[in-house]
């Protein structure tokens, strides 16, 4: 009998900054940044995410001698997984399940659409049956205070089991079956979202110089971004709803899903071993089958397109793309969105989540990988440490999700 445990923690601390200039003629960019003779800036305050992930593990196993010829090995694993925390409570993800309260201007139907593209047959989106799902929140505050950026108690056991069976003198047959599950510990994609929100302000666009011979600058440096223009400030700084207002103006969220998944697999295997002769004539040969299949697997996925979409409006061509018609949002948006433009292609209000141009999310239990693979192998050992061994494998490996920061989903 043997039990052990395990501890895995993982932080990532420490200040990062980044910074530079682009000036509009030869000379020494830094200098003209001093003089104010400049074509683009950006800076990105120091500030990175002081976050830490636990990860705790035990197990017990034993070997039971059935006979002199059976042999069982059972083994229990428990695992547990807590929720990534942040210090100062600087994590981010996209909430599905809530509900959006930006609607369609008032007077505004689909029967508009309809006339406008010139389609009568126009069937209505998903969103105007069921509603606008999702919004970036911060963790920390409301209504999040509570949340953490993973599944706050992710746990269960793993239960394994082994056989060896000397079916004759010359024939064994082993086989096992374990159920695995995976951990969050040292992903560094969870709880942000790293091509959307810095951690710290960031200045990104074009340097308002200046417009009159260099006589005047509209831009100080006590204010270098008049009326806020290409400033984003930290977004912990930000309320939800200010959070919300500030990413509609882009057009685009990138971050983790608030039911971030660690998955589990499933790992199989069966072999047969066969001798055949007698001391330095002997060979041995073995065949076996193995298999691994992923399940709940955290996958990114493109969360603004509307399942079954294409086959619904495919048959209307490049219409979908060319044929303009009044955005019902316009007037509702805050000013400044990027879907907020008065004339729309019709296609576009066919996305799930309208207010966005477009929404990936990773970390939702989506993923499944299968993979199979059988072995034959011939073993001879000569004298004096002299051996020969040949073995092939034929393996077939199936996925739907890729690597957790890929498009493949």
């Amino acid at each position: 009998l043997s039990e052990s445990g395990e501890y895995y923690l993982r932080s990532n601390t420490g200040p990062y900054g980044a910074k530079n200039w682009t000036e509009p003629g030869n000379g020494y960019s830094p200098a003209s940044m001093l003089l104010g003779h400049l074509s683009a800036a950006q800076y990105a305050e120091p500030n990175r995410p002081t976050s830490l992930q636990s990860y705790w593990g035990a197990y017990i196993q034993d070997d039971i001698k059935v006979n002199p010829k059976l042999t069982v090995n059972v083994g229990l694993r428990w695992d547990y997984d807590p929720g990534r925390t942040e210090r100062y409570n600087r994590e981010v993800f996209w909430d599905k399940k809530y509900k959006e309260t930006i609607a369609p201007a008032a007077g505004w139907n689909w029967d508009q659409v309809r006339q406008e593209s010139g389609i009568p047959d126009l069937p209505e989106p998903v969103w105007l049956k069921n509603g606008i799902w999702g919004r970036p929140v911060m963790i920390g505050k409301a209504p999040y205070a509570d949340m953490k950026s993973s599944l706050a108690d992710q746990s269960g056991f793993g239960p394994r089991v082994g056989v060896a069976w000397q079916v004759t003198p010359h024939t064994v047959i082993r086989s096992s079956y374990g159920l695995i599950r995976l951990t969050a510990a040292g992903n560094s994609s969870m709880g942000n979202a790293p091509w959307t929100l810095s951690y710290g302000g960031q200045a990104v666009g074009g340097w308002p110089y200046s417009s009159d011979g260099e006589l005047t600058y509209p831009a100080t440096f006590t204010d270098p971004f008049p009326n806020g223009v290409g400033y984003t400030p930290p977004f912990t700084t930000l309320s939800n709803d200010e959070l919300k207002t500030l990413m509609l103006k882009g057009n685009w969220w990138v971050s983790s899903s608030s039911s971030y998944s660690i998955g589990f697999e499933h790992a199989v295997s069966f072999n047969i071993q066969r001798q055949f002769g007698q001391g330095a004539m002997s060979w041995v040969l073995e065949l076996g089958y193995s298999s691994n299949m992923g399940r709940d697997l955290p996958a990114r996925a493109l969360y603004n397109g509307t399942p079954g979409v294409a086959q619904t409006i495919g048959k209307y061509g490049d219409r979908m793309t060319t044929t303009m018609v009044t955005n019902p949002f316009a007037s509702t948006l805050p000013a400044g969105a990027a879907q907020g433009a008065a004339k729309i292609p019709v296609g576009q209000l066919y996305m799930a989540n309208p207010l966005y141009q477009q929404l990936t999310i990773y970390g939702d239990p989506l993923g499944t990988v299968n993979y199979n693979a059988g072995y034959v192998q011939l073993e001879h050992r000569f004298g004096h440490g002299f051996g020969f061994l040949t073995n092939y494998t034929w393996s077939k490996l199936l996925q739907d999700c890729g690597s957790i920061l890929s498009s493949e989903f």
